[in-house]
């Protein structure tokens, strides 16, 4: 997975997405937040979908349960509750690049902050990217397919940190723009 000089190479470096999926629309909006400090914030639609879930599951599996079979009522609200809370979480999830810290991270703890870095799942020294990965995945379902765009930290070591994953294009590209000139790094696409 690298090359003789202790790099990764463009070429051995997987491009299978990270996070299969992904979403066709905006999740995130990178914003600078501080003096060395970039943050991904959820959009509004991002941040209000889940509780619609969740309200919906409220609504129909009271509706069902009242009405029908008191199981598929429970069942039905809680898929629905359940998604919500899940995509609630993930949308809601602090994604940050910071200078100061000389960290990336997801979550509400700066790697700086805990005693074992096992509890963060999701980090990167600063200085240990090496690139920046773009990886294309085409999302198929029965009635409609989309492309996701996924951004990958790509390590000196080689391995790769899922950093953000959405079906914006342009958008995309313009967190690309931002982060290879906050990282100073190159851009990886296939």
């Amino acid at each position: 997975m690298l090359s003789g000089a202790n790099e990764p190479d463009y070429s051995t470096i997987s491009w299978e997405p990270l996070k299969r999926g992904g979403a066709s629309f905006k999740t995130h909006h990178l914003i600078k937040t501080g003096p060395g400090r970039l943050e991904y914030k959820p959009t509004t639609f991002y941040r209000i979908m889940p509780y619609f879930l969740i309200v919906v599951g409220l609504i129909a599996g009271g509706a069902i349960f009242n009405s029908t079979s008191y199981v598929f009522g429970l069942a039905f609200g809680l898929i629905f509750i359940g998604a919500g809370s899940l995509i609630a979480k993930q949308a809601n999830k602090p994604i940050i690049f910071d200078k100061g810290e000389g960290y990336f991270w997801k979550g509400k703890q700066s790697p700086r902050d805990v005693l074992n870095m096992h509890d963060i799942k999701t980090y990167a020294d600063l200085d240990d990217i090496h690139a920046l990965q773009v990886v294309d995945e085409l999302v198929k379902s029965d009635k409609s397919s989309f492309h996701s765009y996924e951004i990958n930290l790509v390590l000196k070591n080689g391995e790769r940190v899922n950093v953000v994953d959405y079906g914006n294009k342009e958008a995309i590209n313009e967190d690309l723009q931002v982060l290879r000139n906050y990282l100073d790094v190159g851009v990886w696409r296939k």
